[in-house]
Order: C-alpha cells, then structure tokens, then sequence
C-alpha cells in the first residue's frame, strides 16, 4: 500500500469534533439540542434574521460543513477529497434527526448552502483557493444523488467512523468489532456489485475513499490486536470508453487515504421535534457540549455514546453504555 499524502486519523478526529458541536439527545422524554457556540460561526443567510447565529439544526449542519473544509484542509487533502467527506459527513448528520428531517441533499443544498453566504467566501483568503461553494460543487452528482443510494454509503461510513474511534482509545473487542467489519465488507460488495454506484465516476470513487479507509483500517488494527478483519475486493472501475480507465482509482489503496488510524465516532442522535424552517424545540444553545477549538480535543463532555451500526437495522442502532468517555 502506498503511503498517504494526508494523516487518516486525523481526518477522522477532525469530523470527530465537528460533529460533537451540536446534537440531540433524549432526556427525561423529551428531545434536548445540545450546542458548542462554535457551530454558530458560519451561519450567515441572506434575510439577516440568522447572521452570526444558527436558529435550526439544519443551518447548524451547513456550519458544520464549513468548518470541517477548513479543518481537513489542514492535513493536505485536495478539493475532491474534502467534498467526499464533506458530503459523507453530511448525509450522515442529516439521517441523526429523526423528526422532520430533511435527507435530501439537493433541499438541503438549495436552502442551506445556496443562501448561506458564508459559502462564497474562499478556503484560503490569500490565495487563489476555490470557495467553499465551489469545493462542494465539484462534487454536485453526489449532492443529486438519490437518497436510496446515499443511505449506502452512510452505512460504509458510520461503521468507519465507529471503529475508528475504539482504535484511538484502545477499545478493541474483535468479537464486537469483527462483526462489524463483516457488515462493512457485506456492504461493500453490494454497493461494488451494483452498476448504478460503479458505473458513475463520482460515486465509484467515493467508494474508492471508503474502502481505502477500510483497508488503513485493518492495517492498524493488526498492529494493535489482530481480529482477523475480512478483506475486500478491489473497486470496480467504471467503463468510460476506454478513456481514464480507472486503473488509479481501483488500485487507490493508500494512495489518497491515510495509514494511520483511530478516531472517535458519531454522537448521540436522539429526536428532535423543530420543524424544517423554524427552531428547534429543546433548544439549549447555552449548553456548550463540544470543545471550542477546531482540533480533536479528545473529549466532549456530553457526547459520552457512540452510535452502533447493526446489520440489518438500516445505518444507525444501539449505543455504547452511558458514561463512556471520548
């Protein structure tokens, strides 16, 4: 496997402490926002009503976007790789509100990142650097993607982001674990089997970005305790007469993920009773649940659970037990 341009655990820690910036949980029966007034730094709509302050989950996530581009930017990922896992990370977010959630990209893009001026601005204001429009945009086939297929992939991508975690602090349990990478690899072959994923371009090479992810991941977990994780096939390349056939993308183990390993998971996703445009109820925005720095802290007091993805229970089912400390 070739070495990485960019550090793979630090791109994890970094939408690590991203998505621990606001959440929601179930308390006492009802559903509490849990927010770190960071998230609040780029929410800037066009009506002036939310300028400098997010006002719904949703302007929270298009916030969410902005900072994780300037985060992974940090580690030398190029502009494709921070619209994969920007978007990655998005559809994730998105299916964690449960009530009145909005799972269609294309909606979402229109209404909170199309108005959120934010966007417009670069990604580095000295230089000739895309905006954070742009960097999206460049990977618009996704953002149109139909939700039944993007589900796939966040599937691919909660099992990553679940065991990266226990890999970083040290966690290991290869009954529990290896059951998961078996739910990985199964489906991954699915997704590798199906002609609408490997047949585009742009979605074979996400799944490109997820199994090298895949791969580093076994890599270090064998240097740490061996479970014997599955191995997955090489990624079908997508036929383009012939033209840029793909043998990079293919054999892309490595070579555009990183080698080293561990990360922390999501958080808590628990309901959420607002509505699409307006607030959501529960609101404790003065709750300050991530760290304020733009870094993997390492902890978030109130993201104590890590989401469990469970074959056949759809992308998300089940917590780790309360108390369990990031």
């Amino acid at each position: 496997m070739e070495k990485s341009s960019y550090d793979i655990q630090k791109v994890y820690s970094a939408i690590k402490t991203i998505d621990g910036y606001f959440y929601v949980k179930n308390k006492d029966g009802s559903s509490i926002q849990f927010v770190n007034t960071e998230i609040n730094k780029y929410c800037h709509y066009e009506n002036g009503l939310s300028n400098g302050h997010c006002i719904n989950y949703f302007q929270m996530a298009s916030s969410g976007v902005i900072h994780l581009l300037i985060n992974l930017k940090k580690y030398g990922l190029d502009d494709d790789k921070l619209a994969d896992y920007a978007i990655l990370w998005l559809s994730y977010k998105l299916n964690k509100k449960i009530l009145n959630k909005m799972t269609d990209l294309k909606q979402f893009y229109t209404q909170y990142i199309e108005k959120n001026n934010y966007y417009n601005n670069k990604i580095n204001v000295n230089d000739n650097s895309m905006t954070y429009k742009a960097i999206i945009d460049k990977k618009k086939d996704l953002i149109y993607m139909d939700n039944n297929e993007i589900s796939k992939f966040n599937d691919l991508f909660s099992i990553l982001f679940y065991l990266y975690y226990f890999i970083k602090n040290n966690k290991l349990d290869c009954t529990t674990n290896l059951s998961l990478a078996k739910n990985f690899v199964q489906n991954f072959e699915k997704l590798n089997k199906n002609s609408n994923i490997t047949g585009n371009p742009s979605y074979s090479k996400l799944l490109s970005t997820l199994s090298n992810d895949y791969n580093n991941l076994i890599n270090n977990y064998d240097k740490i305790k061996s479970c014997n994780f599955p191995s997955i096939s090489q990624v079908n390349l997508p036929n383009i007469s012939g033209k840029d056939s793909g043998t990079d993308l293919g054999k892309d183990s490595g070579k555009d993920s990183g080698t080293n390993s561990g990360t922390d998971s999501g958080t808590n996703s628990g309901t959420d009773s607002g509505t699409n445009s307006g607030t959501d109820s529960g609101t404790n925005s003065g709750t300050d649940s991530g760290t304020n720095s733009e870094t993997d802290s390492g902890t978030n007091s109130e993201t104590d659970s890590v989401d469990i993805p469970v074959k056949g229970s759809g992308p998300i089912l089940g917590q780790t037990p309360e108390g369990t400390s990031l």
